[in-house]
């Protein structure tokens, strides 16, 4: 698709011939006016490049050179094609998955098992739990003791002599 041929214009047509072709073509083939849809796009798409002089002169390099790599100046970016809003969304189905991204999931969704007993936790988990086991029973039995000493009112020196003798 050649955009010189597209709006009928010679390689060496100044920008105002240009502009004035595209307003020809235009208000010819424009859809309000019951043109062509799709050949009004081409006619804008062909402005678009040979109205801007950067886009214009890498189009002329890629005419010339036309299985050249390189370009004069940073091609433009493509935009993004839109999906088709008929075409259903599917996921992957696990087989179509590659090795890689199986081990992945198997490790995102690995369930960790837990110990059934006391035993079978690991040596920090039997740490933490005899350590609040033993902090309970002396809270318990702290406790207690506070009890009978409040009920009985007796003083830290009267148990000490109880023992004592």
């Amino acid at each position: 698709m050649n955009y010189y041929h597209i709006l009928g214009l010679s390689q060496s047509a100044t920008p105002q011939e240009v502009k004035k072709k595209f307003r020809q073509l235009a208000k010819q083939h424009h859809p309000d006016k019951g043109g062509n849809d799709l050949y009004f796009q081409k006619i804008n798409e062909a402005y678009q490049i040979l109205s801007d002089n950067k886009k214009r002169a890498n189009y002329d390099f890629m005419i010339k050179n036309p299985h050249s790599f390189y370009t004069p100046s940073t091609p433009q970016k493509q935009k993004k094609k839109q999906k088709d809003p008929q075409e259903p969304i599917r996921a992957k189905r696990y087989d179509e998955f590659t090795e890689k991204e199986k081990e992945d999931w198997k490790k995102k969704h690995k369930k960790e098992e837990k110990p059934t007993s006391f035993w079978e936790s690991s040596r920090k988990e039997k740490k933490q739990f005899l350590s609040e086991t033993l902090i309970s029973v002396i809270l318990f039995f702290g406790l207690i003791i506070f009890c009978v000493f409040y009920e009985l009112k007796i003083g830290i020196d009267e148990i000490i002599d109880f023992f004592n003798e």
